[in-house]
């Protein structure tokens, strides 16, 4: 899974995506510059447009939707 977010991270052209996780919980990547992934490990980080983050586990991601 983590191979999948650094290559939707990565994209040229960027598209939005949703990141969908085991509690049901969906965080939206709404560009490239709002998402970082530990370089080894199992951690990323989102920002999302109102100024939160998200520190997510990638063990809970149940899903990647591409918009």
């Amino acid at each position: 899974m983590i191979r999948d977010i650094r290559k939707l991270a990565k994209a040229v052209p960027f598209k939005t995506f949703n990141i969908r996780l085991s509690d049901g919980e969906r965080i939206i990547v709404s560009d490239a510059n709002s998402i970082a992934v530990a370089p080894e490990g199992d951690r990323i980080v989102v920002f999302t447009d109102d100024g939160e983050f998200h520190l997510v586990n990638v063990a809970q991601v149940t899903e990647l939707v591409v918009s």
